[in-house]
């Protein structure tokens, strides 16, 4: 198994090194210049924009490994499908959540929270791939997979937008990422992989929309994980 992690660490991390060198460097500049606006603006959209690619990048390589025949290494183990998709789905998970900790503010309330958005997610992927390879088409499969995705993610952004909705109104929330931090009345929640950011908002409201998340991350995470267990019956060639 060591042998397998560390194959599929090699075959991801490079594009991610450069990113985090990229992004240390502009995490540098922004603390020495901290009052330049425009610097800010470009470090906010930097991150927004770096995450999101981050995350299809990792999508399409966790499809590429389940849907194609180009990863030859992993069919010559003695590991079944299911084992290396969830052992790949957690190094993307681990590298996608190694960019967050370089530039996220010291909040353990907020890095849990993105941790568990990040797992939910990647668990949503894990089970919706395995599922959907079983198709006797393989393009029926990718549809069905793309489809039901968007479909996830849209009705969880949608649910939890109400729930914001009507506890603290429109005005108070929004979506993406801001550099700006809590002591500017700025807090982050994450649910799945959508970034969204609350303004002035009280203490209790915060901690409701908080914990709402992540009971809904961690369902998530526990539901697809027993699915994914119960499923890893059907029989699936690499």
């Amino acid at each position: 198994m060591l042998t397998l992690v560390k194959r599929i660490f090699k075959d991801n991390i490079g594009i991610f090194v450069y990113v985090y060198l990229i992004q240390i460097v502009l995490r540098i500049l922004k603390s020495l210049v901290d009052d330049a606006v425009i610097l800010k603006t470009v470090y906010g959209l930097w991150i927004m924009i770096v995450a999101t690619l981050l995350v299809f990048y990792s999508t399409y390589n966790l499809y590429r490994l389940v849907y194609t025949r180009k990863n030859f290494f992993y069919y010559t183990l003695k590991y079944s499908l299911s084992q290396v998709l969830l052992v790949a789905a957690s190094v993307q998970l681990v590298l996608n959540f190694v960019f967050y900790l370089t530039y996220c503010e010291a909040n353990l309330t907020e890095v849990g929270g993105k941790f568990l958005s990040l797992a939910s997610y990647f668990m949503l992927v894990t089970l919706l791939l395995y599922v959907t390879r079983a198709f006797k088409y393989k393009k029926i499969g990718r549809n069905v997979f793309l489809l039901s995705l968007v479909f996830l993610l849209g009705s969880y952004a949608t649910f939890y937008y109400n729930v914001i909705k009507d506890r603290v109104g429109d005005r108070a929330f929004g979506i993406g990422f801001t550099t700006d931090s809590v002591k500017d009345g700025i807090d982050h929640v994450y649910m799945n992989i959508i970034p969204t950011y609350l303004v002035n908002i009280k203490e209790r409201d915060l901690n409701f929309l908080m914990t709402t998340t992540n009971v809904i991350n961690i369902f998530i995470i526990t539901v697809g994980l027993l699915m994914y267990i119960a499923i890893r019956k059907i029989k699936i060639n690499w």
